[in-house]
């Protein structure tokens, strides 16, 4: 929906007030908070039934502010909360049997690489903000706020603004040095 700070609240509240520091969802609020009926009792008992697969959706939320492919479109970094500055992802399937990587630093998208799992067009919203942006492996064209192209299966492209130069070993160890808490959520 495009609304990164609201997106960014709903998982924030979930990891801080019903998922304890194992990583297991419990059925009540775990923290006495007030911001549900269902608390948590002190009576010497695990705080009752868990579930284990609310965290994949936690991990689905995430995923999708970082990547969404919908409507034959790719949106790379379509919901990021402002004090997300500095974001990578590698390796995230999307629709269309793609496989995207992508780096924001400083708060802006710098470079996107697309693998394709099939023969087919490729479609990407342009995440440079209007920025010059170099395309390598296969030739894309911009249509106003798109790029399109038609990628071979294995086939892949790399765009990059044109006044950045970071490589994703070097994103990952400055994201790894920002100590980002569980979950990425701060």
């Amino acid at each position: 929906m495009g609304r990164a700070g609201w997106a960014y609240d709903c998982l924030l509240q979930f990891a801080e007030h019903w998922v304890a520091p194992n990583g297991l969802h419990f059925n009540v609020e775990l923290h006495d908070a007030g911001v549900s009926v269902y608390r948590r009792h002190d009576s010497g008992r695990a705080p009752g039934p868990f579930t284990i697969e609310a965290n994949c959706a936690v991990s689905a939320g995430i995923s999708g502010m970082l990547l969404q492919g919908w409507g034959d479109t790719l949106r790379v970094f379509p919901s990021i909360p402002e004090h997300w500055r500095d974001v990578a992802f590698r390796s995230l399937r999307a629709e269309g049997a793609f496989q995207v990587s992508a780096i924001r630093r400083d708060g802006r998208t710098v470079w996107v690489k697309i693998v394709a799992g099939a023969e087919r067009r490729v479609r990407l919203k342009a995440p440079f903000d209007g920025r010059p942006v170099t395309v390598v492996g296969a030739e894309l064209v911009r249509e106003g706020k798109h790029f399109l192209g038609t990628l071979r299966k294995g086939q892949e492209v790399v765009l990059s603004a044109a006044e950045e130069s970071i490589s994703m070993e070097q994103a990952v160890l400055l994201i790894r040095a920002s100590r980002a808490p569980r979950l990425g959520l701060i």
